[in-house]
């Protein structure tokens, strides 16, 4: 584990990052993050429900998955 831990340091650390690099994703995830928020407020209460159903189950999906490999 902590031989994992070592490589991703490493590779965070060998990481162009500049002030521009995370400024223009914090602009694209508070875009995106709109944009969906417009689009489900513009869906049908069934949908919306449908919608929620298939997200949460994708979720617990994905922290199961998380929860087995670790």
């Amino acid at each position: 584990m902590d031989e994992k831990l070592e490589k991703l340091k490493e590779k965070f650390c060998n990481a162009h990052i500049s002030f521009e690099n995370i400024l223009g994703v914090a602009f694209l995830g508070a875009l995106g993050s709109v944009i969906t928020y417009f689009l489900y407020n513009q869906l049908s209460d069934e949908t919306k429900k449908i919608v929620k159903e298939n997200l949460m189950e994708a979720l617990k999906r994905q922290v199961a998955k998380f929860a087995k490999e670790n």
